[in-house]
């Protein structure tokens, strides 16, 4: 096993404290940055859901039609076919 020693000139420790100043303005920035992403997302995501919503509904409606105008078509066919 080694041991290792180490031997300082002097025993005195500088110590350096570093502080980061933020300005009232930088912080507001970055707040009104932050928040305008996220409203702009929640945005973007009530309009996806309203885009999604109308074509499920125009799919549903035009399914309706279809079954509508076939169901008027067998009725037609039904009332005014005639076999001679």
């Amino acid at each position: 096993m080694s041991d290792l020693h180490l031997y300082f000139a002097s025993p005195s420790v500088e110590v350096w404290t570093d502080y980061r100043l933020v300005s009232a303005l930088d912080l507001a920035a970055g707040i009104g940055g932050n928040v305008g992403l996220m409203m702009g997302m929640s945005v973007m995501s009530v309009l996806h859901l309203l885009v999604e919503a109308f074509a499920i509904g125009a799919a549903w409606l035009k399914g309706k039609k279809t079954a509508r105008v076939a169901a008027t078509d067998k009725a037609r066919r039904g009332k005014y076919s005639h076999r001679y």
